[in-house]
């Protein structure tokens, strides 16, 4: 299997650069085998800034946009 790699910002706002090794995508995550560490990593797909190397294109859903946030309240009606 090829290696993922792509920059990465985390909760916190630092970025990183990862690589990953037996990766699979799981809904909006993306997970695998750190090639530095070799410990297994999990990411979420919308903290993911670039991917290097074209690697978004073998991906399925390289990115899954958050859910739309409620700007209002809704209207009790009874």
């Amino acid at each position: 299997m090829e290696i993922v790699s792509f920059i990465y910002e985390d909760a916190r706002g630092q970025t990183k650069a990862w690589r990953l090794a037996k990766w699979s995508e799981v809904g909006k995550y993306l997970q695998g085998v750190c090639v530095e560490d070799r410990k297994f990593r999990t990411f979420r797909k919308d903290r993911i800034v670039s991917y290097d190397d074209g690697a978004e294109h073998i991906l399925f859903e390289p990115w899954v946009a958050p859910p739309p946030k409620l700007t209002s309240k809704p209207d009790i009606l009874f």
